[in-house]
């Protein structure tokens, strides 16, 4: 059946067959359209001017419905159950609620300036997809929902705005300007779901939030103060492909063997951590800030000439979970970086260096451990062996060595009293042609 609808203020309800209701521009205000069971289509063809407190609420079944123009302001537009295709080309979207309901729905809103209210944009459960492109105001949040949702999103100067995906493995890209953006890739609790979030714009005071899942996050670059770009539990692949500038800024992989790579530059009081899990973290430049291994066997690997690697435990890196710590330059760290061992007082820390076939650095303090004047170990041959001999040898926790085996030279820190298996063992790689030194609970490497 058809309806037109040309006065405002009215409820128009229509049958449970598919009915067709063409309302005139100028008689939304206040107007109330239940489309009930049926695939209806609801146009508003001339748009809709200004709109304030309308309703519209299609139900069931699949259902079109099209405002060509104007602003809502207090409105509710509800798909239903079942796949709609929601089509909103706006200059406002105002203190608003659009509900795309169950099924996989295709919603588009373009062009809509936001208001100083808050406006929510739900998908409900299934297959969504959905792009929108919102220019000035704040307070957007579009939920996804349950299901492998597709979201494309354009923020222009809009801040304070929040992207939920929901379950299912979804697909976020958001681009545009603006500060305080924050993207869960899943719901606000944590939960499942491979998840692909694309932010291509520098995040500002602003938080890309994976969640559970084998999530892959790419973002443009990170910039002002507290940002997090965090995969949390999962596989995760995180490539940050412009600088990471500003101060307090977090880029992390939580649990699982992820993936972490800065493309560019990393400066400022900024921070790297893998999580649990052996993870491999690749940074391209390193002007400043900290990278954190965290538990597992992970692989670093660095350039530039400062940063710090750090432990928060001697734990986190022994010889049964190793990390590998190398450079990207002639197989070196770049001039000096330093180590931090939180667990270790400036104290207790001091300084040697052992010989072998692989190393000739200087040896500091006279620190020899059953080497001969060539600088071999006389009584051990393989790393295990080398790294108990030291371990023996060695009277207080915080004594630092570096040692190498079969040409690798490794960072050696004493632990307990648990021989090897407390001690802070790291692989440094080939090659080492310089020194330690140790100061304010750190040990700075320096490499030819």
């Amino acid at each position: 059946m058809a309806f037109i609808v040309n006065s405002a203020g009215l409820v128009t309800t229509g049958t449970t067959g598919a009915d067709l209701f063409s309302v005139n521009s100028g008689s939304v205000a206040g107007t109330t359209i239940l489309g009930l069971a049926g695939a209806d289509t609801i146009q508003f063809a001339g748009g809709v001017s200004t709109a304030t407190a309308l309703y519209v609420d299609a139900a069931g079944d699949k259902d079109v419905i099209t405002v060509a123009g104007g602003v809502l302001s207090s409105t509710s537009i509800m798909g239903g159950a079942g796949g709609d295709n929601i089509d909103l080309s706006l200059t406002g979207f105002n203190a608003s609620v659009l509900n795309g309901g169950d099924g996989n729905d295709t919603i588009t809103v373009d062009g809509a300036a936001l208001g100083a209210s808050a406006s929510t944009i739900n998908l409900g459960a299934g297959t969504d997809i959905f792009s929108g492109a919102f220019a000035s105001g704040n307070k957007l949040t579009v939920a996804a929902g349950s299901g492998a949702d597709t979201i494309t999103l354009g923020l222009n100067d809009v801040s304070a705005s929040t992207v939920y995906g929901g379950g299912g493995a979804d697909a976020i890209t958001v681009s545009g300007n603006g500060g305080g953006l924050l993207i869960n890739g899943d719901s606000t609790a944590d939960g499942g779901g491979a998840d692909t979030i694309t932010v291509t714009r520098t995040l500002t005071s602003s938080t890309v939030n994976a969640k559970g899942g084998k999530d892959v996050i790419d973002v443009s670059g990170v910039a002002g103060t507290g940002s997090k770009v965090l995969g949390n539990a999962g596989a995760d692949i995180i490539t940050i492909s412009g600088a990471v500038a500003g101060s307090a800024n977090l880029i992390g992989g939580g649990s699982g063997n992820d993936t972490i790579t800065l493309s560019s530059t990393i400066a400022g009081e900024n921070t790297v951590q893998g999580g649990g899990g052996a993870d491999v973290i690749t940074v391209s430049a390193v002007v400043s800030g900290q990278i954190f291994g965290g538990a597992g066997a992970d692989t670093i690997t660095v350039s530039g000439t400062g940063g710090e690697i750090s432990f928060a435990a001697l734990s986190e890196s022994t010889l049964s979970t190793m990390d590998v710590v190398s450079g990207v330059t002639n197989g070196a760290i770049g001039g000096g970086t330093t180590f931090t061992i939180s667990a270790v007082s400036n104290a207790a820390l001091t300084t040697g260096a052992i010989g072998g076939e692989g190393f000739s650095g200087t040896t500091l303090n006279g620190y020899v451990a059953s080497a001969d004047a060539a600088g071999s170990f006389t009584t051990a041959g393989g790393l295990t062996a080398r790294a108990a001999l030291i371990d023996a040898q060695l009277t207080n926790a915080g004594e630092t060595v570096i040692f190498e085996a079969a040409n690798i030279n490794y960072l050696f820190i004493a632990g307990g009293t648990a021989g090897t298996a407390d001690d802070l063992v790291v692989n440094l790689g080939a090659a080492m042609t310089g020194a330690i030194a140790v100061g304010s609970a750190s040990v700075t490497v320096s490499r030819g």
